[in-house]
């Protein structure tokens, strides 16, 4: 699976959670409240809003899925938030959000 190049949303509130290394590149990674979502980059990747655990799912990341998972637990409750609701996810539209 090829995913587009991460881009920085507007969040509030990041807590570095640390590097995931892939492709001979150090990704970081980082955990916040998302208070918009930027209009799409790239037209030819559908963008989803979904659970992490529901793109646990839908990708197989092998190990590094499951670390970073569990990362996404641990910010969860560094931050005192609680689990999402489980929705079907929902494809974005290409002008973004905001909340």
């Amino acid at each position: 699976m090829h995913l587009p190049s991460h881009r920085a949303e507007h969040a509030v509130a990041a807590v570095p959670l640390g590097y995931r290394y892939a492709d001979q590149q150090a990704h970081a990674r980082t955990a916040a409240r998302l208070t918009a979502l930027s209009p799409a980059a790239d037209p030819a990747y559908a963008r989803l809003l979904a659970t992490p655990e529901q793109v646990r799912e839908l990708s197989d990341w092998g190990p590094a899925g499951r670390h970073e998972l569990a990362s996404v637990h641990a910010a969860r409750a560094h931050l005192g938030l609680p689990a999402p609701p489980r929705t079907p996810p929902v494809e974005l539209p290409e002008q973004g959000l905001r909340w």
